[in-house]
């Protein structure tokens, strides 16, 4: 089976939650609502189309990132392999899921001003920094 990347734009519709498991991998998931919009001809009013949501998760310093930055209400662009999930509750309705194991995830530019910064790595023993010292 081979897998379907995705690129979609949306709006987060809650606060990303992040899990650390005992081996020490950290997974954040979160949920977008993605929708079409447009320009209403005879009113000259945007129209909203309807919402499809997409469960997102991502996983590792990725996912350290998303939980540092992104919060309800940003507008995000996911990237990554699109799932479709379907299961059957207890009480025998079938229900699906859109999801997506993002492999990059930022925030739209055309609705925010961001600040870069590279995240602080831990030195590694014995070798040479870009300041030239030599980490013990």
């Amino acid at each position: 089976m081979q897998d379907s990347y995705v690129q979609l734009t949306g709006n987060l519709t809650a606060d990303p939650v992040v899990r650390r498991f005992p081996s020490g991998a950290v997974v954040c998931n979160f949920r977008i609502a993605v929708s079409s919009r447009w320009r209403d001809r005879e009113s000259g009013q945007w129209r909203d189309g309807e919402a499809t949501f997409y469960n997102v998760s991502c996983w590792r310093q990725l996912a350290q990132n998303v939980a540092d930055t992104l919060r309800k209400g940003d507008r995000v662009i996911v990237v990554g392999r699109l799932r479709d999930r379907i299961w059957v509750t207890a009480a025998g309705e079938q229900r699906s899921a859109h999801e997506v194991d993002a492999d990059a995830i930022g925030p739209d530019l055309n609705r925010h001003v961001a600040s870069l910064r590279k995240p602080e790595r831990p030195a590694v023993p014995g070798k040479e920094s870009l300041d030239g010292n030599v980490a013990a």
